[in-house]
């Protein structure tokens, strides 16, 4: 299932408090839930690749000093920034090897094709390509491809979220929020949604 309007995600967290009613007294506190929605494209894959393992904040930064050296939409553009000259920008050696990983699938229409995947094979294009691991290809399935069941289950943020909402200590780790949000399903992006609000309040 897609959410790409308000719509599909109130009709989603409708389903959610149905398998999960501790969810209901989140929504009513928290009142509009965002729709967390981005262009499907290179751009925004690359923006998530920068996100990885460092604060919003310094990745905004990064992204502000990428966009004005580069057109990051542009996979020829980026395939012609050197590694090293992307390391200067601000990236690591891995993820400016991402970039090019990254590019070169949208070069040769691997990206475009994503959206004529399932879910499972989605993700696997995309953790093939060198750089993009779970956390990246759940969060780009979340926010671009718009699937439902999406869940990063490796997102920190996420994973605090969880911890204070349902009174886990500690922090749960990947495979406790694996197994967490099973009975979530086909809803678990809604669901980080909703935590990811819960969490910024």
């Amino acid at each position: 299932m897609i959410i790409a309007t308000r719509a599909d995600l109130e009709e989603g967290i409708t389903a959610l408090i149905g398998l999960e009613s501790r969810f209901g007294p989140v929504v009513e506190r928290l009142g509009t839930i965002p729709l967390r929605v981005e262009p499907a494209g290179l751009a925004s894959l690359l923006a998530i690749i920068t996100e990885q393992s460092i604060s919003l904040k310094a990745a905004a930064s990064i992204g502000q000093r990428l966009d004005a050296a580069f057109d990051v939409g542009d996979a020829n553009a980026v395939l012609g920034v050197p590694v090293e000259r992307l390391r200067a920008l601000g990236l690591t050696r891995s993820k400016g090897r991402a970039f090019h990983a990254a590019a070169r699938a949208a070069r040769d229409g691997v990206l475009e094709s994503l959206v004529t995947l399932g879910d499972d094979d989605a993700k696997k294009a995309l953790t093939e390509l060198h750089g993009i691991g779970e956390w990246t290809a759940q969060t780009y399935l979340l926010s671009c491809l718009g699937r439902s069941d999406a869940w990063p289950a490796g997102d920190v943020a996420l994973q605090a979220a969880v911890a204070g909402l349902l009174a886990i200590d500690p922090r749960p780790d990947v495979r406790q929020m694996v197994a967490l949000a099973e009975p979530w399903r086909p809803w678990r992006a809604v669901a980080a949604r909703i935590l990811w609000t819960w969490y910024r309040s």
